[in-house]
């Protein structure tokens, strides 16, 4: 085999590389990373057991949310299960903390989404809190998942502190959303 086809087959090798990286990386952000300013998972918030989302809550492990609510019939179960089935695919030492954020805090108290989220394995924490904290947070979560071209099926990537890194899209297999997820919450963003 002579030089100009081993440098074919090199370049040919690069550009599958490419390829699959297009494919499972999620390139959330065309910057590059997530800006300082993203939205974040904060304010007086509550998990499903009643308790408050005190700081360092997550201690140090990246976040997997879904946005939906309880009343939602088919995209959140779906989303739901996905998300499991996601964190599944993870090393329990690097899985992030599977996260279910309720965009109708009026409806959905602790009490319902710990009900709610025993359908679901028991391993996802439900959020809420009063809609005035809540609204203006899942307004800016979901604008920026919008932005990224994310479907109702999508999971957002959050970091230890609630930051925004970025959207993984609902039509990967979730081994291939799992590898996204990986590859964001290892990169705070910097993509």
């Amino acid at each position: 085999m002579g030089r100009r086809w081993r440098f074919v087959g090199r370049m040919a090798t690069g550009l599958c590389a490419l390829a699959v990286l297009a494919l499972v990386f999620p390139f959330p952000f065309t910057d590059g990373g997530a800006p300082a300013d993203a939205p974040r998972l904060a304010g007086q918030l509550v998990r499903h057991d009643g308790r408050p989302l005190a700081p360092g809550w997550t201690h140090g492990r990246a976040i997997v949310a879904y946005l939906g609510f309880i009343a939602c019939t088919d995209y959140c179960p779906r989303g739901l299960d996905r998300m499991a089935s996601v964190l599944e695919k993870m090393p329990p030492a690097r899985r992030p903390i599977g996260v279910f954020v309720t965009l109708e805090p009026e409806n959905d108290s602790p009490q319902r989404l710990a009900e709610y989220l025993d359908a679901f394995g028991g391993g996802i924490v439900g959020v809420t809190g009063d809609p005035e904290t809540m609204h203006p947070m899942t307004d800016a979560l979901r604008a920026a998942a919008a932005r990224s071209g994310a479907d109702p099926l999508a999971l957002l990537v959050l970091a230890p502190g609630g930051r925004l890194l970025g959207v993984v899209d609902g039509y990967r297999s979730a081994a291939e959303a799992a590898k996204a997820v990986a590859l964001l919450s290892a990169s705070d963003g910097r993509l």
